[in-house]
């Protein structure tokens, strides 16, 4: 009972055990139970126990104790008294740790792959500047808006829409935006800066354009991202030129054609050299 009042310690009986089994003995008694009939207890109940302080005063060392003594008033160390403290800690720091090291792979990632599409774009801006073909790169997202609203109020035959609405179909030619055009293409418009080239579809489409633009229109509204046919387009100075083109949409953009890329070959001297052989032939049939 004196142990923490100045004892050192030793085979100590502590007097709450004691006033336990004591309890348990007037419970069964008050039960009715005989009491020559409960057993004496002659087990003790004494324990090694022993006054930390007191053993530092005395200096004695803690291994020479019984084994299974219990020690009171020892101080316990930080960790032992905040124990989930420093496991929340740990875990936090633990987490924060991972968070540090996904965000340094993915920035690193992020890196890479801006400087790739940096090459990338280099190398395309390349290969369209230097292109020996003339090149438009034109952006279709206001038309596809356009014939989605179409096919959301029932249109189907878009071929026979727009074959009764000409005038729908120059909406969508001015619906479309040239974005670029290379270096190539000032060539065939005989300008010396792209600023002089209009970035308006309509300004090089006469009468004879609109029938193939319409023939675009359908091929788009039906899915198809690629397509070729022969166009006469007119350039700043009023001239007509006789061209190929090539129109796909580039990858990536199918849902919203915002970036189509379109492709001339220039046959105009063909064309006239082809109306000139007919002519003669013409000739000799008459004589």
């Amino acid at each position: 009972i004196r142990l923490g009042h100045g004892v050192v310690g030793g085979s100590m009986i502590e007097g709450k055990i004691h006033g336990q089994r004591a309890g348990d003995l007037a419970l069964k008694i008050l039960a009715g139970e005989d009491p020559d009939t409960i057993p004496v207890v002659f087990q003790s109940t004494s324990r090694p126990m022993f006054d930390y302080r007191q053993l530092t005063r005395f200096n004695l060392p803690l291994e020479a104790l019984p084994v299974g003594s219990d020690i009171i008033q020892k101080p316990q160390s930080f960790y032992g008294l905040h124990k989930s403290l420093v496991w929340s800690l740990a875990g936090i720091l633990a987490l924060l740790g991972l968070i540090i090291i996904i965000l340094v792979v993915t920035i690193m990632l992020r890196l890479r792959t801006e400087r790739a599409l940096i090459q990338s774009e280099s190398r395309y801006r390349n290969l369209f500047d230097n292109s020996p073909i003339p090149i438009w790169e034109e952006d279709f997202s206001a038309v596809k808006v356009f014939l989605d609203d179409l096919r959301a109020d029932g249109v189907e035959d878009f071929r026979s829409y727009f074959a009764r609405r000409p005038g729908d179909v120059m909406y969508c030619a001015k619906l479309v935006k040239i974005l670029d055009m290379n270096q190539t293409s000032l060539d065939l418009f005989q300008v010396s800066e792209r600023e002089k080239l209009s970035s308006h579809l309509p300004d090089y489409f006469d009468e004879e354009a609109y029938p193939v633009f319409q023939a675009e229109l359908v091929d788009l509204a039906e899915g198809k991202t690629s397509l070729t046919s022969e166009i006469v387009i007119r350039t700043p100075g009023g001239a007509k030129k006789q061209l190929i083109m090539q129109m796909m949409v580039s990858p990536g953009f199918e849902e919203t054609l915002a970036r189509v890329v379109v492709s001339f070959l220039d046959i105009t001297q063909r064309k006239r050299t082809e109306a000139l052989l007919r002519a003669s032939l013409q000739e000799k049939d008459v004589l």
